[in-house]
């Protein structure tokens, strides 16, 4: 009889840690779900989100921070952060420039240089905070084709026109009239 009471003792015993460990409530929102969880009291949020079955992003952000104590009810924030690096291609226009030549007649033109457009690629780091864009950052740029002008030559000589001159026209040079 002794030996069962002793039994019964060390059984209550023993019971008596399992029925009095206290657990904490928790809520995590990871992005926009809510997850319920019980944790052991003093247990930290890294723990929290490990009996979650969570797993964390480099770049995630927790409210309140993974080593911060749980002893009450606490709601944890897992904000999902992403980040993508967008390349986009502009066309960089050519140029017009015209030459005077008074070799050619006035008005006659004629083309030197067809005018070619340019590339240019730039880079941005877009990042993410539960799926909606809030930053975009110019992160380089590089020209991948160089625009070349176009090149037009104009002709400015207008036809010769004989013109008549009233008197006579002297020219000096080295001490002679010519």
């Amino acid at each position: 009889k002794i030996t069962s009471i002793l039994i019964a003792i060390i059984l209550l015993t023993a019971c008596e840690g399992i029925l009095n460990t206290s657990g904490v409530e928790i809520t995590i929102i990871d992005a926009t779900n809510p997850i319920q969880v019980n944790v052991p009291e003093d247990s930290s949020v890294a723990e929290a989100i490990v009996t979650a079955g969570l797993k964390l992003n480099p770049l995630d952000k927790i409210d309140p921070s993974l080593t911060a104590p749980l002893s009450t009810q606490t709601t944890i924030t897992i904000t999902r952060v992403t980040e993508e690096f967008v390349v986009e291609e502009v066309v960089l226009p050519f140029d017009h420039q015209t030459v005077k030549n008074e070799s050619l007649q006035e008005g006659q033109t004629v083309l030197i240089q067809s005018g070619i457009n340019g590339r240019k690629q730039s880079i941005y780091r877009v990042v993410y905070e539960n799926g909606v864009q809030v930053s975009r950052s110019f992160v380089s740029s590089e020209t991948l084709i160089t625009a070349q002008p176009e090149i037009i030559m104009v002709g400015v000589q207008s036809p010769y026109s004989v013109m008549s001159i009233q008197g006579m026209i002297v020219y000096i040079s080295s001490g002679n009239a010519w």
